[in-house]
């Protein structure tokens, strides 16, 4: 059989924590972390934003806005 002896696949790998009290893939951890928490303020924000346009409160008035001179 091809394991026969599952001692010698795992020999390199360890769970412990390294020697320096650091946790391993800190990281990796802190990294991925951050990465998560910006998509979901993005996210968050589309869909409030999506919220706003799709749903708007009935209270709101909206008017026009001129952006050139009248006139001419």
């Amino acid at each position: 059989m091809a394991n026969e002896n599952p001692e010698q696949i795992t020999e390199g790998f360890t769970s412990q924590p390294s020697t320096e009290g650091q946790p391993r893939r800190s990281f990796l951890t802190v990294a991925g972390g951050s990465a998560l928490a910006g998509l979901l303020w993005a996210y968050g924000t589309f869909g409030y934003m999506l919220g706003e346009f799709v749903y708007p409160a009935a209270g709101k008035s909206k008017g026009w806005l001129a952006v050139c001179l009248y006139g001419r």
